[in-house]
């Protein structure tokens, strides 16, 4: 039942899953959703972008897709403080020189 439902027709096809919980298994996708939000992290810069539900196990998985799909501050302590992303690479050079002195691309 939980997993697979009642069967074809039934209309009720399993309760939904979180896939970082060992598959630990939620009443419905508004009780998951919760979990989500409060056990997960969210990427913050994908719902600026309207890509919703972006949600990553740990931080530190949150931290590998920032420095793939967004522009990551790499200085020791914006990587400390952690959430220091930017959506672009023009926003991510003004942080750099306003915050840390850097001067011209690196």
């Amino acid at each position: 039942h939980e997993a697979t439902g009642d069967g074809p027709g039934s209309g009720f096809n399993g309760h939904p899953a979180c896939v970082f919980c060992n598959k630990k298994r939620f009443y419905d996708l508004s009780k998951l959703h919760e979990h989500l939000n409060k056990e997960h992290y969210k990427c913050h810069v994908c719902e600026r972008q309207e890509i919703h539900n972006q949600f990553f196990k740990n931080y530190e998985q949150l931290a590998k897709h920032f420095d793939r799909d967004h522009y990551l501050c790499t200085h020791p302590q914006c990587l400390e403080a952690r959430f220091v992303v930017f959506e672009n690479e023009i926003d991510l050079r003004a942080h750099e020189r306003d915050f840390h002195g850097v001067v011209g691309s690196q």
